[in-house]
């Protein structure tokens, strides 16, 4: 999984933005995202964490909003579970695999 960002490691120290920086509405909606797809896959924020590499605590932290996913977190999160970073970034619903969308829908949210 890996592979694909060699300068990443697990000891790799990632580091956020914080969210006043960029705007509490722009973090809270990929906060949402992020969470979306987490549920959608049925991992814990544990196994979440595990799967990309990050700690948990800032899976929530992200999931919350409080702080913004790195640029380079984000593209792996997306590489690593089919999705697009038009999605997750802007909620752009073509950026989704199809059976994500139907669970996304089956919530009644709204992207």
């Amino acid at each position: 999984m890996m592979k694909a960002f060699p300068h990443l490691t697990r000891s790799h120290k990632l580091t956020s933005v914080p969210q006043n920086n960029i705007g509490s509405e722009f973090c809270a909606e990929i906060g949402q995202r992020l969470n979306l797809i987490r549920t959608w896959l049925e991992y814990s924020p544990k196994e979440f964490a595990k799967a990309i590499g990050a700690p948990q605590k800032q899976v929530l932290e992200w999931e919350e909003g409080n702080s913004m996913i790195p640029p380079e977190i984000a593209v792996q999160i997306c590489n690593i579970f089919g999705i697009t970073t038009d999605y997750l970034y802007r909620g752009d619903e073509l950026g989704i695999p199809r059976d994500f969308a139907s669970h996304v829908m089956n919530k009644n949210i709204v992207f």
